[in-house]
């Protein structure tokens, strides 16, 4: 029996493991056998209960050319839905219905998009919420009809003189 393996070599098996790299590929990275590796990670499923969990979804990552970058993304999203009470369902048909919109409209969905932020930002203009958007266009169309008319009598009382 040989010296025992280096903390080292130890953290950096269990790195590659949760990295999805083969046990081939991590003996050969380490300079170490491959039984040497599977100890190394049958000792570490003691310590870690969801080792195996965190590299299944390592190996789904890279299957999906997804990087650890990406995957932050979709923790932040994940908790901006569970802050908000939204749950993933009801986001994924969203998106679909939108896509579904967009495909019936013949415009794109990041159209979709502008349109929804030019929307906000009319409503911000007009001091309302985008709940209240409809009724202050329609109290604007008033004002605007009410303008008309005096400018219709001051140009009538014009005429006259």
């Amino acid at each position: 029996m040989g010296a025992p393996t280096p903390p080292s070599i130890k953290i950096a098996v269990i790195q590659d493991w949760l990295q999805g790299v083969t046990r081939k590929s991590i003996a050969e990275r380490n300079k170490i056998g491959e039984a040497t590796v599977s100890d190394i990670i049958q000792k570490a499923r003691t310590n870690i209960p969801d080792l195996d969990l965190m590299r299944g979804l390592a190996v789904a990552l890279k299957k999906h050319s997804f990087d650890v970058d990406s995957f932050a993304c979709l923790v932040r999203l994940k908790a901006v839905l569970d802050r908000i009470g939204l749950p993933e369902e009801k986001l994924e048909t969203l998106l679909e219905e939108i896509n579904v919109h967009c495909y019936i409209e013949g415009t794109s969905e990041k159209d979709f998009i502008s349109k929804i932020d030019e929307v906000f930002e009319l409503a911000s203009e007009l001091n309302t919420s985008i709940w209240g958007i409809d009724s202050r266009i329609n109290q604007k169309k008033m004002e605007v009809m009410e303008l008309d008319k005096e400018i219709a009598e001051k140009r009538k009382d014009l005429s006259k003189n």
